[in-house]
């Protein structure tokens, strides 16, 4: 700044006008910063997605991951670089419209990242064991281990802790039995054959076990996480 003023002193003194004070530029566009990211580029966006964000961001290049479908001819060097891979212009479905594709707006999708964890391609490595069950992310889109496809959410084998109790009741019941004649019992003495009845009592256990697995909390398998939203650049 204060060499920029000591120029404009030594040209005023030389008798050459000075340059004219630049506009200042409209608060509401953001001229598209050169830079060396290729068209596809997704990066995160720290700004919410409203009117005014949204202007500036296409006007610097950049669209929401929304899902949105496009034209291909007002959006030729996108659509060269991520063709169908996202859809092919569909709407997403309504979750209570079962297999119904949605309805078709444009020609192709842009990716929607709207609550979704971004991952690699396997590309052989294994490290995705369910790579080739992916399906698309809107009609027409990438299916198995290609950019665009989707999962959902899983929980892989684990184990859980349990508790097992057990509790032992009786049951008393009686057996009847008769004893010898003749024999120092009940019967006459010199008889044979058996005579006489008396009662005695046993117990029983009967034993049931009640084992209980432990709930687990929150309705889905996640790691720490921080919200932002996605754009990507389309020229």
């Amino acid at each position: 700044m204060l060499f920029s003023c000591f120029q404009e002193a030594q040209a005023q003194q030389k008798g050459v006008p000075s340059k004219p004070a630049q506009a200042t530029a409209n608060p509401t566009q953001t001229p598209t910063p050169p830079n060396n990211m290729p068209i596809g580029t997704i990066v995160a966006f720290a700004g919410e997605f409203n009117e005014l964000n949204e202007t500036r961001l296409r006007v610097a290049g950049w669209l929401p991951c929304d899902g949105r479908a496009l034209r291909r001819s007002e959006f030729k060097q996108l659509f060269q670089v991520i063709g169908e891979n996202f859809g092919e212009g569909y709407e997403e479905p309504a979750p209570d419209r079962g297999n119904d594709t949605g309805e078709k707006k444009g020609d192709f999708n842009v990716p929607d990242f709207r609550g979704r964890f971004l991952r690699g391609t396997d590309s052989g490595t294994n490290r995705d064991p369910d790579a080739a069950r992916r399906t698309a992310m809107r009609f027409g889109g990438n299916t198995g281990d290609k950019v665009g496809s989707v999962q959902q959410e899983s929980v892989g084998p684990h184990d859980h802790p349990a508790e097992s109790k057990s509790s032992v009741s009786p049951n008393p019941h009686k057996h009847r039995h008769r004893e010898p004649a003749g024999g120092g019992g009940s019967g006459a003495p010199g008889k044979q054959g058996l005579e006489g009845q008396s009662d005695t009592s046993e117990v029983s256990l009967s034993v049931s076990t009640t084992t209980t697995v432990q709930p687990n909390s929150g309705k889905e398998t996640r790691p720490k996480n921080i919200n932002a939203n996605w754009i990507i650049q389309f020229r």
